[in-house]
C-alpha cells in the first residue's frame, strides 16, 4: 500500500475548467484537410490549451487507490466481526474507488499525451512556415536570374543555381510532409481534449455516487 498524499483539488479544478474551455473552442472550429483550418486551430485551441500537470493526477489516483485499500481492510474486519451488512456496503464503496482511481491513472495518462501533443503540434506549424519559408526565400533568386539570363540560367555550372533549386524542392516536400503531419495531429488534439472531458465528468459523477454512498 502506498502513502496517503494529498493533492490540492483547487488545482486540478483550474485545470480541468481551462481544458474544457479549450474544448468548448474547439468543438467550434473546423480541421481537416484544409491548412488555415489546421492553422487556426493550433493558434485559437492547441496554444492555449493549459500544461496539465500528470504527477498531480497520478498522486490524485494514488490517494483514490488508498482509499480503496481502507475499504477493503474495512470489508475484512467487518466480516470477522460478523458485521455483514457494514461489509457490503464496504465492499461496493470499495468497488467504486478501484473504478474512480482507474480513471485517475487514465487521466494521468491522457495529462501526459495532451501535453506532448501541444509541443509536437506547434513543432509541425513552425515546420510548415519555415519549410514553404525557405522555399520561397530559394525561388526569389532563381525567378529574377531566370528573367535576366533566360535558360543560361540552368548552366550544369552553375552549382549556385542548382543548390537553390535543391532548397526549393527540399522545403516544399519539408513543408509537405509537416502539413500532413499537422493535419493528423490537431485532430488527435481534439480527440484527446474529449476524452479528457469525458473522464473528468465520470469522475465527478464517482464523486458524487460516493459522496451518496457516505451520507447513507
Amino acid at each position: 500500500m502506498s502513502a496517503s498524499i494529498t493533492v490540492e483539488p483547487e488545482n486540478v479544478e483550474r485545470t480541468d475548467a481551462e481544458v474544457k474551455l479549450s474544448l468548448k473552442t474547439a468543438r467550434e472550429m473546423l480541421v481537416g484537410k484544409s491548412f488555415v483550418n489546421n492553422a487556426k486551430y493550433t493558434l485559437r485551441v492547441v496554444r492555449h490549451t493549459p500544461y496539465i500537470d500528470n504527477m498531480l493526477l497520478k498522486q490524485k489516483y494514488l490517494e483514490v487507490r488508498d482509499q480503496y485499500y481502507v475499504k477493503m481492510q474495512s470489508v475484512s474486519e467487518n466480516l470477522r466481526s460478523n458485521n455483514r451488512n457494514l461489509a457490503f456496503m464496504d465492499l461496493v464503496s470499495a468497488i467504486e474507488s478501484d473504478d474512480t482511481s482507474n480513471l485517475w491513472s487514465r487521466k494521468a495518462s491522457l495529462a501526459k499525451t495532451l501535453n506532448d501533443n501541444k509541443i509536437d503540434v506547434l513543432g509541425s506549424l513552425i515546420g510548415v512556415v519555415t519549410a514553404y519559408a525557405s522555399s520561397v526565400g530559394a525561388l526569389i533568386p532563381i525567378m529574377f536570374t531566370v528573367l535576366e539570363k533566360g535558360f543560361a540560367t540552368f548552366d550544369p555550372s552553375n552549382f549556385l543555381m542548382f543548390f537553390l533549386l535543391a532548397i526549393l524542392l527540399f522545403g516544399f516536400w519539408q513543408g509537405w510532409f509537416n502539413q500532413n503531419r499537422l493535419r493528423r495531429l490537431v485532430k488527435e488534439h481534439k480527440d484527446y481534449l474529449g476524452e479528457y472531458a469525458e473522464i473528468d465528468e465520470l469522475i465527478n459523477r464517482k464523486k458524487n455516487s460516493l459522496a451518496t454512498m457516505t451520507l447513507s
